[in-house]
């Protein structure tokens, strides 16, 4: 990870190279945060598994997650 502002310009312009615009890279890094979900064993929210609830990870966080932003965080 980039430490100083320096290597973190240096870091994500070397990674637009790689993936061609910074959409592509943050979908990179979506894609990857999800297979890491998928494959864990704690079954997170990325988790394709049904649990006891009938609910996939994915849907179990439509359902009970956050439904509007905190607004009084400074």
């Amino acid at each position: 990870m980039a430490y100083t502002e320096e290597s973190r310009n240096k870091w994500r312009a070397s990674m637009i190279e790689r993936y061609g615009s910074w959409e592509n890279v943050l979908a990179e890094m979506k894609r990857r945060k999800q297979k890491g979900g998928q494959t864990s064993t704690t079954g997170g929210f990325a988790s394709n598994k049904v649990g006891a609830d009938g609910l996939t990870g994915r849907q179990r966080a439509a359902k009970y997650g956050v439904k509007k932003p905190y607004k009084n965080i400074q």
